[in-house]
């Protein structure tokens, strides 16, 4: 609704600088017009504009507003240019880690929250909007609904994750009646802005010493994709990486999985073989995805979901050892 309702909006702006005081005066060459203006900002392509078009004139015929019918005009947009985005390596993960200062509040609260998007895959806009409800500490999982795709999402949340988390709460967070486990270290302490990400990557990138340029894919997103190609080279399959990302459609999750250009082999054939081969560097963070994996499967199989890979059905014990037990404080 909120994309549907961006477009048109942009759509019925572009009108009232053509002049057009009511939209029973649009013409299929205001149409035209519109979409020749708007690509060349949209690098990905035009498809969302044209599926918002098609609906606002559908409710516009309906409702008798405009005889304008746009269906043969926008019968089939050009498709997507889809390419692979880049993830950060392991090497510059391990520096992103240590170089934050965990010894302040808002080091506290930067370590938590780059953690809490390399171990789980969870988006930015998912991770400032966590609530402290949404932890479930005896099971170690996170359970809350996605904010892009407003479907629910349940995920295992690793103990170096969920220990970051808990320092955060017990020895950074103000205390305050915010629902948020991620608030502001400033009154008033309310939920972080939309420019967290974006701010909170700028800040760590230029401490642990990692080049950044515009477009590079140097973003908070990136350690989303980073959990997607760490998850397939730890040995999880498309499908399997593809729900902990929580996307609908595999094809959604195919541009977040990178791997370095000297690998041997095409990415294509990567794509159909099996489990990417094990690798001898940073055993530790392969052990963490490996757990993870096996947390998920097993999650998946105690909601009476069969293994893929033997289609037995595993007891519904999920929980593991913590070594903090954080209680609210606020």
């Amino acid at each position: 609704m909120r994309l549907l309702a961006g477009e048109v909006r942009q759509f019925l702006a572009y009108l009232d600088r053509a002049g057009r005081g009511a939209v029973g005066t649009v013409t299929a060459d205001d149409v035209r017009g519109f979409l020749v203006e708007v690509a060349p900002k949209r690098t990905a392509g035009t498809g969302n504009v044209v599926w918002s078009l098609k609906r606002f004139f559908a409710f516009l015929n309906a409702a008798g507003l405009s005889d304008v019918r746009v269906d043969g005009l926008l019968a089939r947009a050009a498709p997507r240019r889809v390419r692979a985005l880049p993830c950060f390596t392991r090497e510059e993960t391990r520096r992103l880690l240590e170089g934050v200062e965990t010894g302040t509040p808002c080091g506290k609260r930067d370590y938590a929250m780059v953690v809490l998007a390399v171990s789980t895959g969870l988006r930015c806009c998912d991770i400032v909007a966590l609530r402290l409800d949404q932890v479930d500490w005896r099971r170690d999982e996170i359970r809350l609904v996605q904010a892009k795709t407003s479907r629910p999402l349940v995920l295992p949340l690793p103990p170096l994750a969920g220990n970051a988390v808990a320092e955060w709460i017990l020895h950074g967070r103000p205390d305050c009646d915010a629902p948020e486990v991620f608030v502001r270290l400033q009154p008033p302490y309310v939920k972080l802005g939309n420019s967290t990400g974006s701010t909170l990557m700028r800040r760590r990138l230029a401490r642990a010493g990692i080049g950044h340029a515009a477009r590079d894919g140097k973003s908070f997103h990136a350690l989303r994709r980073t959990t997607g190609t760490r998850l397939i080279e730890s040995g999880a399959g498309l499908a399997l990486a593809a729900q902990i990302l929580g996307h609908v459609r595999i094809d959604s999750s195919r541009r977040y999985f990178s791997w370095p250009v000297s690998s041997s082999g095409s990415a294509a054939c990567r794509w159909r073989t099996s489990p990417a081969p094990r690798r001898d560097c940073d055993e530790h963070v392969h052990q963490q995805f490996r757990a993870q994996i096996g947390a998920m499967l097993e999650w998946r199989t105690s909601l009476g979901q069969p293994c893929a890979t033997c289609g037995t059905r595993w007891p519904a014990s999920t929980g593991s050892a913590r070594r903090i037990t954080p209680a609210r404080r606020c």
